[in-house]
């Protein structure tokens, strides 16, 4: 990620943000810190755009595996555990 595209001023849209104020310029640097993500992440979701408004201001939410859920004994524990580790 270039330098470039973190430094670029944004215009917020949005009315639901308690931070942010309606059509004052933000950089993504300064978008990312408020909402609370990586820079780089608020950066790819501003790609090519003008204008950020409330739907771009999410948190990145971890999704819940089904398979997590359903471990009911110590071998289904023991075994997730090694299927959820890197092979790298």
């Amino acid at each position: 990620m270039n330098m470039r595209s973190l430094d670029r001023e944004l215009r917020f849209v949005g009315t639901e943000h308690s931070i942010l104020i309606e059509d004052e310029f933000y950089t993504v640097t300064e978008y990312a810190k408020i909402i609370g993500v990586e820079p780089s992440t608020f950066a790819q979701r501003v790609r090519r755009k003008w204008e950020v408004n409330d739907t771009m201001t999410y948190l990145k939410f971890e999704r819940s595996s089904k398979m997590l859920n359903n471990i009911k004994t110590k071998q289904q524990a023991f075994s997730q555990k090694w299927l959820l580790k890197s092979i790298v």
